[in-house]
């Protein structure tokens, strides 16, 4: 895994990535800055991706995705899940 990159090269095929918010993203939770789960939509996207209405960054929530307000900066990939043994 990366370190955080600048959102221009981040990829757009509907792969789930974590986004940086800067900012005012939080302020409700009184925090400066956010990061989230999210994934670029677009109507090109292949038939397996998640679709949405418009070409723009989504925050993924445990059951939908909805459009992010604050344009992120950086992405990251997402970490490799941890092992677990019976």
């Amino acid at each position: 895994m990366t370190g955080w990159m600048p959102i221009d090269s981040a990829p757009k095929d509907g792969t789930a990535i974590l986004l940086f918010l800067p900012g005012d993203a939080y302020t409700l939770c009184g925090l400066t800055d956010g990061i989230v789960i999210g994934h670029w939509s677009a109507a090109d996207l292949p038939a397996d991706a998640p679709e949405h209405e418009d070409d723009d960054w989504y925050q993924i929530e445990q059951d939908d995705a909805h459009p992010i307000d604050i344009p992120p900066t950086h992405w990251m990939s997402l970490p490799d899940p941890p092992t677990v043994t019976p």
